[in-house]
């Protein structure tokens, strides 16, 4: 009987045949408070890829049931023509219970101005600098949803515990 829940876990990992997954709403207009985790430099003409940034939790948990425990922000920056842009990538959530939320494609936008972000030479930015652990605010553009990745090894050792009870 183990080899049998335990084969149709696996198989339905792989053929992709699973249950509705859990999700999280973001809304339009939903700010995000957010921390970056590593110090960023850059120089006009230059692009960085996969910037994190550390999300505050209880943002995105709102009134679910969910407890999330940790939340990033993925993000690529560039500095061109004197104007910092910052395209937001991925926003992955774990909860205390090991669920894993993301929303693969998430739009939200940085709050500060390049003026804010900015060092100016002769009246035109420069360099862009965000500081290691300094805070910046993030609104989602475009109403979405954190989904729960379905995780089959998590099912596997799930039904593992069940019937071992």
């Amino acid at each position: 009987m183990k080899k049998l829940i335990t084969t149709f876990a696996l198989m339905s990992a792989s053929f992709g045949i699973m249950a509705a997954q859990p999700t999280l709403p973001l809304k339009s207009g939903q700010i995000l408070n957010a921390t970056s985790v590593s110090q960023v430099v850059l120089n006009e003409g230059e692009t960085r890829s996969n910037l994190w940034f550390s999300i505050e939790t209880n943002r995105v948990e709102g009134t679910s049931t969910y407890h999330l425990s940790n939340c990033t922000l993925s993000a690529d920056v560039k500095l061109q023509a004197g104007q910092f842009n910052l395209q937001t990538k991925q926003l992955r959530c774990i909860s205390d219970k090991g669920d894993i939320f993301t929303d693969k494609d998430i739009q939200a936008q940085i709050l500060a101005t390049t003026n804010e972000l900015c060092t100016s030479k002769q009246g035109s930015c420069s360099e862009v600098t965000l500081h290691s652990g300094s805070s910046y605010t993030f609104e989602v553009k475009n109403a979405s949803e954190l989904v729960a990745e379905f995780n089959a090894m998590r099912e596997v050792n799930k039904s593992r515990l069940e019937m071992s009870n």
